[in-house]
């Protein structure tokens, strides 16, 4: 019973993962006019993690800008990326490449 309890109280104790998270912009236009083309996200880690990003269509479909990458606690900086709109590659529907892999693609509007 003692045992439980400090468990719960260590627990409770405990900071989230992912805290401060922000995003320098609302909107971006990534067509390289050097108006609204980067989006800084900006947040803290309390301790190692596997960090992924990806942003999630209305279908469920996700873009990954970054995929399961190793990363200490953020101790002294926040951790801060800059998106420019390119993504890990994708196909659209339709489309057919041979011979070859797309490897990093703008993501589409939307």
């Amino acid at each position: 019973m003692v045992l439980g309890l400090l468990l719960v109280l260590v627990a409770c104790g405990e900071k989230p993962l992912l805290s401060e998270v922000s995003f320098s912009k609302d909107m971006i236009t990534p067509n390289a006019d050097g108006d609204n083309d980067i989006l800084a996200i900006t947040y803290n880690l309390s301790r190692s993690a596997e960090v992924s990003i990806y942003f999630e269509d209305q279908k469920g479909n996700r873009y990954y800008f970054r995929d399961h990458i190793h990363l200490g606690p953020s101790v002294e900086e926040p951790y801060q990326v800059y998106f420019s709109g390119v993504v890990d590659g994708y196909v659209l529907p339709g489309e057919q490449f041979e011979g070859f892999t797309v490897e990093k693609r703008v993501l589409q509007d939307g």
